[in-house]
């Protein structure tokens, strides 16, 4: 059925096994989420093409692999949860950019390296930006001062370094700040 709109499978309910290919034949589908659940595996590059997504979230899995750079490929997102599974590598922002409604970032407890993606810096309507406990390594950006709806920022558990920019004393929605076990 290519006009289903949700799929949605709350924390233990007991789904297992591997995400399947032809979810990205699903057109209409606004909502992925399964979260604290056995999923296994990938994500299919295949899920790039779901250009209407709203929510995806596969939090509290055993997913591995390199996040698909195509993941990022739909302009409604507004949520993008993928923390606390086994995912590597560098964490591809290429398609961000476009993403104006994205509100909320997570990509915490993974292996994830690389330096703060600098991209996000331009997502003004970001309010959660959760990547604790990756493998990130770098400055944090001055530009982070630009996302004047932040609320959010976890960077803990990194080997985040430098000076912590001042400007993040003009985030003034800025709620929950977490820099703690970095290399500041």
């Amino acid at each position: 059925n290519n006009s289903l709109k949700e799929i949605s499978f709350g924390e233990r309910s007991n789904i297992q096994g591997i995400i399947i290919t032809e979810l990205g034949l699903l057109s209409d589908l606004e909502v992925f989420k399964v979260e604290a659940n056995g999923l296994k595996g990938t994500i299919p590059t295949e899920l790039g093409s779901l250009t209407k997504l709203r929510e995806f979230s596969l939090r509290q899995n055993s997913l591995g692999g390199e996040i698909p750079g195509n993941l990022l490929s739909s302009t409604d997102l507004e949520v993008l949860d993928l923390s606390q599974n086994n995912f590597q590598g560098l964490f591809k922002v290429d398609g961000i950019i476009e993403m104006t409604k994205l509100r909320t970032i997570r990509i915490a407890i993974n292996d994830i390296v690389g330096t703060f993606p600098i991209e996000l810096t331009n997502l003004t309507t970001l309010e959660i930006i959760d990547l604790s406990t990756t493998l990130m390594s770098s400055p944090i950006p001055t530009e982070i001062g630009q996302l004047e709806n932040l609320q959010e920022l976890r960077l803990s558990g990194n080997s985040f370094n430098g000076t912590i920019p001042t400007e993040l004393g003009q985030l003034t929605d800025l709620l929950y700040l977490y820099l703690d076990s970095n290399g500041f």
